[in-house]
């Protein structure tokens, strides 16, 4: 699944109509059922994260059933659940994952209801028109700190978006990494991943000026950003008519490679010495975008001033000091949904083992 859900903003630009804003306070209720979700067309399978909410502390949602329409219809319903963390780790303290699976288009109406004996929560949404890719293309780069002289090396992907017609329209954007590695001796498909990049947009203004000064676009683990690579939100107001060309980083290049270099066993040369085997590979890489057209109050809520650190904390909802989007009656929380086309842009085919990655660092002119 292409989705990774984020906690509640604390403070919304001025949203739709469907959105409301609360003024939690102590004179509130001392417990409401929390639902969020991020539904993407791109997607058959989607997460919905459940949970109690109070004045200070959240409460795991494990008794719960939830249903998913589409335009009226029942398409999906479960009361099975998984926590959000491992029951290692507290679970109790976290939400629950319910999984339903359905899909939807462009101006279909998803309905998301959860409910017991106690509660009764749900959002309803409306799938909003999908976005235009122009051409899409990558390059690879180095740089050279200027003070200490350490070298990075980077992959650049660029990433035409189209004007979808009058008005305004919000738009996100994500890459991915993907990878399928094939055992040369057997055939094997060894790994088949898809990952999230982390983006560096520093130097891409129609993102990087979408954050308040205090964020640091630079680093997602900084204690100022909220996993900030993952929600870059933007409009076509400066290419009305048009078209406009990101330009998004991945300094990680060692992401690219693979996972699996070794086997599992080895054998015992004539010396007596154990040895470990050497598996030989090869590589298909390529960079999957997600473009997304969403909603005014999806893009307003990313772009908040008010962005929490951690994925969980803003959570709790009932701070008086605050006011909290919400567009889910009988509860609180947000229900987003994301019209997305994915576009593949190849990289290469590479043969490496363990010892021999010199193919892959052709890629960057070595």
């Amino acid at each position: 699944m292409r989705k990774l859900y984020s906690s509640l903003a604390a403070l919304l630009l001025i949203l739709t109509s469907c959105v409301d804003d609360l003024y939690p306070g102590t004179s509130g209720p001392e417990k409401l059922l929390g639902m969020d979700a991020d539904l993407y067309t791109t997607d058959t399978l989607h997460e919905v994260m459940l949970y109690y909410s109070g004045y200070d502390s959240i409460e795991y949602a494990g008794d719960l059933t939830v249903s998913i329409y589409v335009n009226g219809d029942l398409r999906d319903e479960t009361s099975d659940c998984r926590p959000y963390y491992d029951k290692t780790s507290d679970y109790l303290k976290y939400p629950a994952l319910y999984d339903l699976r359905v899909t939807f288009s462009p101006g279909d109406r998803v309905r998301i209801v959860a409910r017991n004996e106690e509660f009764l929560a749900e959002a309803e949404v409306e799938v909003p028109p999908g976005p235009s890719f122009g051409r899409t293309g990558y390059s690879a780069g180095k740089e050279v700190d200027p003070v200490t002289s350490a070298e990075s090396r980077y992959l650049e992907y660029k990433v035409e978006v189209m004007d979808s017609g009058e008005g305004t329209d919000y738009y996100t954007v994500d890459v991915f990494n993907k990878k399928i590695c094939i055992q040369d001796d057997n055939g094997d498909v060894v790994e088949n991943a898809l990952d999230r990049l982390e983006l560096d947009v520093s130097g891409e203004p129609l993102l990087s000026a979408s954050f308040p000064s205090s964020f640091d676009v630079l680093s997602s683990s900084s204690g100022n950003s909220f996993d900030n690579y993952k929600y870059w939100a933007f409009t076509d107001n400066s290419f009305t008519g048009g078209s406009y060309t990101l330009s998004l980083r991945n300094y990680d290049v060692w992401s690219i490679l693979p996972r699996h270099t070794m086997s599992s066993t080895g054998y015992v040369d004539e010396n007596g010495h154990y040895v470990v085997k050497c598996l030989e590979y090869t590589m298909r890489l390529s960079a999957e975008v997600r473009l997304s057209r969403v909603s005014r109050a999806v893009y307003s809520r990313y772009l908040a001033q008010s962005f929490e650190n951690s994925a969980l904390s803003s959570l709790v909802l009932f701070d008086s000091t605050h006011e909290y989007p919400s567009n889910v009656k009988g509860g609180i929380g947000m229900v987003n949904v994301f019209s997305s086309e994915l576009r593949e842009i190849e990289i290469g085919t590479f043969h490496y083992d363990m010892y021999n990655y010199h193919q892959i660092e052709e890629i960057f002119g070595d």
